[in-house]
């Protein structure tokens, strides 16, 4: 079996995890990012952002994140969201 074809439904269900858990805001990031936004815009979430790199996210977390705010970041290896994370450890 390969995963790729299940991409835009495992992706789906990531958008529908993001909505049922009640997350104020997301970003999501890469090819499938549209399968996540749009399943959580279907089910009415309002603050939504796709980006197509990780330092666009980089920057947008930048201008949005404020004290005390959490942060979920779910990535495959792949996608080295580890970029993300580090940046996230150095913003002010």
């Amino acid at each position: 079996m390969n995963c790729g074809e299940f991409s835009k439904e495992l992706h789906h269900k990531v958008g529908e995890e993001v909505v049922r858990n009640k997350a104020d805001v997301l970003i999501a990031v890469g090819n499938d990012a549209e399968y996540i936004a749009g399943a959580a815009k279907g089910l009415g979430m309002q603050t939504i952002y796709t980006c197509t790199a990780n330092i666009e996210a980089i920057r947008l977390l930048k201008d949005i994140l404020k004290d005390n705010d959490a942060v979920l970041v779910k990535a495959a290896n792949g996608m080295k969201f580890s970029e993300i994370i580090k940046a996230l450890k150095n913003i002010d």
